[in-house]
């Protein structure tokens, strides 16, 4: 069978919105197309593109929007499958969904560039997953030991996801959508030494800081 591609526009809309439509392309492509399940291949990669709020199309520098985006993009990959996704807008004026804003009033001759929160948290995913990765599905479990359902998606708390490089090498999203400090404990897969933390928040100056 030729390989295909489908493309889907995420609108930023409410959040459950969001989990419907990828959840819906996921059951459309299980349905409709032939899996090989033995390898894990499919027949049919999907791409995801996504823009602006129409809401609110005002620079913004900190990390609202930066989580709001992150938290869109964990539904496209999580729920959706999505095998790639794409930003529309790298850097220009007063819009929300820049990840540079330029001042300039010469038509970009002279000036100066401030980057986003938003460039981060798109960084946290872009940097550390690389072309081929595949992800891997999670399990969270409570205190007791019971396996929580959904417990990787919290979507105004903590959400998680995990991918593997061609390299070997393990990566792990998460995105603390609450206002409190959350702790997990999250085993190292393949016996590796230890997890390398890189974290971006509200605090000037860390983005993608890390932390071993």
């Amino acid at each position: 069978m030729a390989y295909q591609m489908l493309s889907w526009h995420t609108a930023i809309g409410p959040i459950h919105l969001s989990k419907r439509c990828a959840v819906f392309v996921k059951s459309y492509v299980t349905h409709c197309v032939i899996m090989d399940y033995a390898t894990g291949r499919r027949s049919f990669a999907l791409w995801t593109t996504t823009k602006k709020s129409v809401a609110d199309i005002i620079f913004d520098y900190s990390m609202r929007t930066a989580l709001y985006v992150a938290r869109v993009i964990h539904h496209d990959l999580v729920y959706g499958n999505a095998e790639s996704w794409s930003w529309w807008r790298a850097l220009g004026g007063d819009y929300r969904d820049g990840l540079i804003r330029i001042l300039s009033n010469d038509d970009w001759k002279t000036g100066k560039a401030i980057d986003a929160k938003l460039l981060w948290a798109l960084g946290n995913y872009s940097r550390f997953i690389r072309p081929g990765a595949r992800r891997y599905d999670m399990q969270v479990f409570d205190t007791h030991g019971s396996l929580i359902k959904d417990g990787e998606t919290e979507p105004y708390g903590l959400m998680l996801s995990a991918y593997k490089n061609q390299d070997g090498s393990w990566v792990v999203v998460a995105i603390n959508y609450s206002e409190g400090t959350r702790t997990i404990n999250l085993p190292l897969p393949d016996r590796k030494p230890a997890w390398k933390q890189y974290r971006t928040s509200d605090v000037t100056g860390e983005n993608l800081r890390p932390y071993w």
